[in-house]
């Protein structure tokens, strides 16, 4: 009995080259390896056509796909691994020492979010701000009445207020997206605020890439959530990378304990960067 027929579409990498060559085959499986000149040719004639059986695909691609209803199964298989600090670049001649200095600067990106590496790239900078905001002292606070929440929202929205992000209403949540550019929004739940705040629903959804159900990624807060953290968060998404001054949001006492029922260690000034704001 023949071996059943496999087809296999990947780029030839130093992990895969043993399987183009030969020298390490699939039991039982008549393997045919295919590359293509470039990456998006090879994830094309997978989405396209039918002569491959696998093949590697960026994950950008597939959950875009998603949203289509083709008929595509994702393996945790990886093929290749990259250090994705690696494909951000700055001119050296601009004088860009630290993020902030992006401030007011043309930057430039392949393919929005339909590659891998430019959402890589986002979205380690908004966990940056994410863990800076909480390093620099921030910590979530106990649950807030009605008028103390209004507050909250009117003061973590106003970085999309000030740049004319739309808001509209779906049901019982506040919604903020851009008018045009990256696919990105926030999410305030309003029934989740009142009456979960301790709950499994989530306060704040903030996402980007796709749609809000099919984001390529997401930061989900409760409605502990400090307002400064969620300021940080939405200057970041209306903004990008930039100096402003602090807001004017009354701090908190922190409540370490909804972080980790572990203590934490001493933070200094000293251990990280300061951050301009």
């Amino acid at each position: 009995m023949a071996a059943p027929a496999l087809t296999v579409g990947c780029f030839l990498y130093d992990t895969t080259r043993a399987l183009f060559d030969g020298t390490v085959s699939a039991d039982g499986v008549d393997v045919t390896m295919k590359t293509a000149a470039t990456l998006p040719e090879l994830f094309d004639r997978l989405i396209r056509g039918e002569e491959l059986d696998v093949a590697e695909l960026g994950l950008t691609f597939y959950l875009r796909l998603l949203e289509t209803g083709l008929p595509f199964v994702a393996l945790p298989v990886f093929p290749n691994r990259v250090f994705r600090h690696s494909c951000i670049f700055v001119n050296a001649h601009s004088g860009i020492t630290e993020p902030s200095d992006l401030a007011g600067r043309t930057i430039g990106e392949f393919g929005v979010y339909g590659q891998d590496s430019g959402v890589w790239a986002k979205g380690i900078i908004i966990v940056e701000t994410l863990l800076n905001s909480l390093a620099a002292g921030e910590a979530w606070s106990p649950a807030t009445g009605a008028s103390e929440m209004e507050q909250t929202v009117a003061d973590a929205t106003r970085p999309l207020e000030d740049t004319a992000w739309p808001q509209k209403a779906e049901g019982r949540c506040l919604q903020w997206t851009p008018s045009s550019g990256d696919p990105v929004g926030v999410q305030f739940n309003a029934f989740a605020a009142q009456r979960h705040a301790d709950g499994p629903l989530d306060t704040w959804t903030m996402w980007g890439g796709n749609t809000s159900n099919r984001p390529i990624w997401a930061i989900h807060l409760s409605a502990h959530a400090p307002a400064s953290l969620l300021q940080d968060l939405t200057f970041e998404l209306a903004n990008g990378q930039s100096t402003r001054p602090a807001p004017n949001i009354q701090p908190q006492q922190p409540r370490l304990s909804a972080l980790t029922s572990h203590p934490l260690p001493p933070f200094t000034a000293a251990s990280r960067p300061a951050r301009k704001r």
